[in-house]
């Protein structure tokens, strides 16, 4: 008799907390509440970047940068500009973008560590403009190619 009033109240028990478990199903959706009517609305979601969030703040800089670009014409500029461009990398978000759309536009070798950094920056927009910038690099190689180099010393000896 035992067993039988302890499974029964195990079982009864259960189906209780089963059934106050359950949340009930239209609580999104209510007539009276507008609120949450607000937060459902299709218009205030949305997905596609309007004309206003292309003009921004980003874009323009590097639309001036690339109308005020020169490549530097002698060894001081190249120093100068490789002096900005590791100033401008360890400053804020614009700044970091400023040296990355630089370190691209220059296309010089020497700006890969720059580049590289730049790929694992915080800002997403100067990580895409890093990934882009270092496309044009990969794949290269400035090692000599095996024919053109000597063959190693011991190598050498047992010819």
């Amino acid at each position: 008799m035992n067993q039988v009033l302890a499974g029964t109240t195990a079982l009864i028990l259960a189906f209780l907390l089963w059934g106050l478990g359950k949340k009930p199903r239209n609580f999104l959706i209510s007539k009276n509440n507008q609120n949450l009517i607000k937060i459902t609305n299709d218009s205030q979601i949305s997905l596609v970047k309007t004309a206003n969030d292309l003009d921004s703040p980003k874009t323009q800089v590097i639309s001036k940068l690339k109308v005020d670009w020169k490549p530097p014409q002698s060894i001081q500029e190249t120093i100068l500009l490789r002096k900005k461009l590791r100033q401008l990398i360890t400053g804020g978000p614009e700044e970091r973008l400023e040296a990355i759309v630089l370190s691209d536009l220059w296309g010089h070798k020497s700006v890969i560590p720059i580049l590289k950094r730049g790929l694992r920056d915080t800002d997403s927009y100067v990580v895409e403009r890093a990934a882009n910038a270092l496309f044009k690099y990969k794949g290269c190689s400035n090692q000599l190619s095996q024919e053109s180099r000597r063959p190693p010393r011991n190598v050498a000896l047992m010819r």
